[in-house]
């Protein structure tokens, strides 16, 4: 990337170090542990070490570690100032303007006039980003760094080259776009969300009984297989069929599931067949009759054989017939 030299040249790291000293000893600190301003004056100094090294990229790892644990003036010019040093204009952007929103009733005259300087600089050869997101609240990202909710209080400020804008939102489906930004461009980056929309819930019935139908939460009976998009609980599934006995089961749905209730019925038993008829006997027929008749006939005649027309019968005269 190309960028136009920044006003304070090479020497102002020095120039800066030495003055931020005075202002972080200067300025009151917040209301921190003195573990923290301990761990925030350590980094300072490894920040100031490594900026004397000439290792920039150290030195802004330092100093950003301390403005975080002890924000102070100081430090956040620092910060700044070897941000511009690593050729890291978008965060030196954000700096130098946070020290003039921040602290600038707090640093000198000079400080102030270098800040401002600074980011009149830098707005030379950054392209100016309006990024807006049609949901409010959204977190927004650009290169992975997190910027805030939506909206965004003021344009982004960003260096020339590929830039990746991203949008976050719980319930949203993440909204992404690359850009390729020019020096001074002035683009405005549109990201939309897209609601996430669960999975249904859904009952599934299913039977091998032929001709059975269903009947979900007491509607209407209805063919089986049946695939329903149901309310997520418990459900009322009745299944009959004829010739078969009906079922009654309660099935539960989760929320985004599939619930398969597979029901097979129990044939109605038929009645129990007639016993069978047995042959009718000898005795069980009217020839027991018959002979029995014909035997009565038979002892009248021989009776009447007996006796002579005209004859009385002997009074000691009996027939038995057996």
């Amino acid at each position: 990337m190309t960028s136009r030299p920044l006003a304070s040249g090479a020497a102002a790291p020095a120039l800066s170090v030495a003055a931020a000293l005075v202002l972080s000893v200067a300025a009151s600190a917040a209301a921190q542990t003195p573990e923290q301003q301990a761990e925030a004056r350590r980094l300072f100094e490894r920040g100031v070490q490594a900026a004397a090294a000439g290792d920039y990229a150290a030195a802004v790892l330092a100093f950003s570690r301390s403005h975080e644990l002890c924000p102070q003036p100081g430090t956040l010019k620092n910060l700044a100032v070897y941000q511009d040093q690593s050729a890291r204009f978008t965060e030196a952007y954000l700096s130098w303007s946070e020290l003039v929103r921040r602290y600038a009733d707090v640093v000198s005259e000079a400080t102030l006039a270098e800040a401002r300087q600074r980011i009149a600089d830098l707005e030379a050869i950054l392209a100016r980003v309006e990024l807006t997101v049609d949901v409010p609240g959204a977190a927004l990202f650009v290169d992975g760094r997190e910027l805030g909710p939506s909206p965004l209080p003021e344009p982004l400020m960003l260096e020339a080259g590929p830039h990746v804008f991203e949008a976050r939102l719980e319930g949203y489906e993440p909204s992404r776009v690359s850009r390729h930004l020019a020096e001074r461009a002035n683009p405005a980056v549109v990201l939309r969300l897209t609601p996430i929309v669960a999975p249904p819930s859904v009952l599934r019935v299913e039977s091998r009984t032929v001709g059975a139908t269903v009947s979900l939460d007491g509607a209407p009976p209805e063919a089986v297989p049946l695939v329903r998009e149901v309310e997520p609980g418990t459900h009322q599934v009745r299944l009959e069929a004829p010739g078969y006995i009906g079922e009654t089961r309660e099935v539960t749905v989760p929320e985004s599931g599939e619930v398969v209730a597979a029901m097979d019925l129990a044939p109605v038993a038929p009645p129990p067949p007639p016993p069978p008829e047995e042959p009718a006997g000898f005795w069980d027929g009217p020839w027991p009759w018959v002979i029995a008749g014909a035997l009565v006939v038979g002892a009248a005649v021989t009776t009447g054989i007996l006796l002579w027309p005209g004859d009385q019968p002997d009074d000691g005269l009996v027939v038995r017939i057996r």
